[in-house]
């Protein structure tokens, strides 16, 4: 990636070069749900302090680095289990968090799960060191310049790219069966106004895109509903409710991952339930 990371603790500092592309970012959300009729859910939120944000990914480094870096988890006063700090350069592109925790300042975090995967053939006599991060406290963020991928709309967020592959509905239509031993069915049905509607919505996003939309599911949005307009032939939820409209939802993940794929793409995919459509 080209940029550094510096460990930090008690005064000691130790450099790592920043990990490659593809890493992971696992948002924890302390929701609570319950399904309610004839649609939706019924959230409880244990607020934004009981959110977990834990980084996942591989460090390349040289035989030297992974020696400084192995030492330094290894050593029960300073990483193995203490919370250390991290400090990131300015406009290092590394935004281990999440995007809307921004790639520059100083991070306090516990570093764990630490793998030595051993020497790599590519690059030659480089070690793959793979760990994840949990984050307690993060820097204050600089708002990124806005930059649009398309014209979809979640939310407030606007000038987001339309998912990639399209909508990916679920519907769990509201009857229950049972069979008798003569093998006829009696049904209870609550009726079409009350079956569930799910979509998972795979979106693809610049880092301004990344930001806007993380930043308004996990502080604004959260348990409450929000609104997502689609224009016509694009099946939000489905055949069954329409080509295109205005559809208020909850967003349901208790856990999003999101990945990092290259220098200005992120990829997450939340999911959303339908409460109703206009």
């Amino acid at each position: 990636m080209g940029s550094v990371v510096t460990l930090a603790f008690a005064g000691n500092e130790y450099q790592v070069s920043a990990p490659e592309y593809g890493y992971t970012t696992k948002i924890v959300m302390p929701f609570h749900w319950q399904r309610k009729l004839p649609l939706g859910y019924s959230g409880f939120d244990d607020g934004t302090q009981r959110d977990i944000r834990i980084w996942s990914g591989s460090f390349i480094l040289t035989a030297a680095q992974a020696t400084t870096f192995l030492n330094f988890y290894a050593d029960a006063d300073k990483g193995r289990g203490v919370n250390v700090g991290i400090r990131l350069p300015k406009n290092s592109g590394f935004t281990p968090f999440g995007p809307d925790k921004g790639d520059y300042g100083n991070y306090s975090v516990t570093v764990h799960d630490v793998v030595d995967s051993g020497m790599l053939l590519t690059p030659y006599k480089h070690f793959s060191i793979k760990c994840n991060m949990t984050a307690h406290t993060y820097p204050s963020v600089s708002v990124p310049r806005v930059k649009t991928d398309g014209s979809f709309q979640i939310g407030t967020v606007t000038g987001l790219r339309f998912p990639e592959p399209w909508p990916q509905p679920a519907v769990d239509y509201a009857m229950d069966i049972q069979f008798t031993r003569n093998g006829t069915a009696k049904t209870i049905d609550r009726l079409a106004g009350s079956d569930h509607c799910e979509t998972t919505l795979k979106m693809v996003c610049n880092r301004s895109r990344a930001y806007s939309l993380l930043y308004f599911l996990t502080n604004t949005a959260r348990t409450n509903d929000l609104t997502i307009t689609t224009a016509s032939g694009t099946y939000l939820f489905g055949l069954e409710k329409g080509t295109s409209g205005v559809y208020t939802c909850q967003w349901i993940d208790t856990e999003l991952e999101v990945t990092h794929v290259n220098f200005d793409r992120y990829e997450f995919s939340p999911t959303f339930s339908l409460v109703s459509v206009a």
